[in-house]
């Protein structure tokens, strides 16, 4: 079981030269743990940070088989879903071998007996991806509400090996400008055909969030009045207000990466259930950001959002997810910028930055 060109590639870009050799002893660890764990191996997949391998354990239960390169990555995540085992909001977790990089999770099917679809899937379908009060994608915001609100309020042991939200937030920026070069290679080398982009590079672009869809048209790549530069003084001014909230927030349990891509659909009257958290410590506020930001084109419509989320979250503060919303904008329209994208929703966002960065 091999691991395709373009998951390898992602890979090295995450975690460096060293997920080459991981990649090239996946099989063997496959079959190690398939072995210990007395597994039936099925397809593969996976994203940025790990690959996923869909299982039929002894009893005839589906499951999941995860496997990262970075073991600390595995523990953090083992750590968080048994803080939040019990609720029925996160998957369950079967059994872990952390020092291998290696997770077993309770697969989350929908009422055909198939995998879950993504929240993303299920809102490209039917409807236009819009959040808000009204209509069928208002119907959802409140689900994700419920959701929100059940992953907050966890506090991890003293001996936790979280990181803090301050850590991530660095973490989040460092890999946003290496994206926003990785990006600005691309553009020039589409500009140059001489100039050679490696597969890592092209791989650097994904942002790490749902709310990146389409390629920017050619109408969308036009300059317009206002446009903002996403310098490096204008990505640092946003790092330090992110900061500046994680630092003075809070100290729960955060999943991290809470966007609809991360979150099933069971579908049939199941509730969501958040995926593959980067989890850490701090303010839970943090989780609420994408859920405002995807797909928005106006600042009416964040702070509609901002303020429909207060009134279904108990203890959302709509102060804090403000100003997290503004110092975060950047992570996902520095990238989409460095591309050359001037669509409406890039534009809200990079006013949101702008604003975040003035603040400082």
């Amino acid at each position: 079981m091999t691991v395709p060109q373009d998951a390898r590639a992602r890979l090295v870009a995450r975690f460096g030269p060293y997920a080459e050799e991981w990649c090239d002893t996946l099989p063997e660890r496959l079959a190690l743990l398939a072995g210990r764990w007395s597994l039936v191996l099925g397809e593969q997949s996976g994203g940025g940070t790990s690959r996923v391998v869909r299982c039929r354990l002894a009893d005839g239960a589906d499951a999941y088989l995860k496997l990262t390169p970075d073991p600390d990555v595995a523990r953090q995540e083992a750590e968080a879903l048994r803080l939040w085992d019990g609720e029925g909001r996160t998957p369950r977790l079967l059994d872990a071998a952390p020092a291998e990089g290696a997770l077993l999770i309770a697969a989350v099917d929908g009422a055909d007996g198939r995998a879950a679809r993504t929240l993303a899937e299920s809102l490209r379908e039917g409807t236009d991806g819009e959040f808000g009060p009204g209509g069928r994608a208002g119907e959802r915001l409140g689900e994700v509400a419920v959701l929100l609100a059940s992953l907050r309020g966890r506090v991890p042991g003293p001996g936790t090996a979280l990181p803090s939200l301050a850590e991530r937030i660095d973490f989040l920026f460092e890999l946003t400008r290496r994206r926003i070069d990785a990006a600005t290679a691309v553009t020039v080398s589409a500009r140059e055909p001489a100039a050679a982009v490696t597969a890592t590079e092209a791989a650097a672009v994904t942002v790490p969030t749902a709310v990146e869809k389409e390629a920017p048209t050619e109408a969308d790549r036009e300059p317009g009045p206002g446009d903002l530069a996403v310098t490096p003084e204008l990505v640092e001014g946003c790092r330090r207000a992110a900061l500046a909230l994680a630092r003075s927030g809070p100290a729960f349990l955060v999943h991290g990466d809470l966007h609809p891509g991360n979150v099933l659909d069971p579908g049939g009257g199941a509730g969501l259930v958040a995926i593959d958290p980067r989890p850490c410590v701090g303010d839970p506020d943090f989780d609420a950001v994408d859920w405002v930001l995807t797909g928005v084109r106006s600042e009416a419509a964040v702070h509609g959002r901002i303020r429909w989320l207060a009134e279904l979250v108990p203890g959302l503060d709509e102060a804090r997810v403000r100003g997290w919303c503004r110092a975060t904008a950047v992570i996902i329209a520095g990238p989409r910028a460095a591309r050359g994208a001037r669509d409406p929703h890039t534009r809200l966002l990079l006013g949101l930055t702008a604003l975040a960065d003035a603040s400082e």
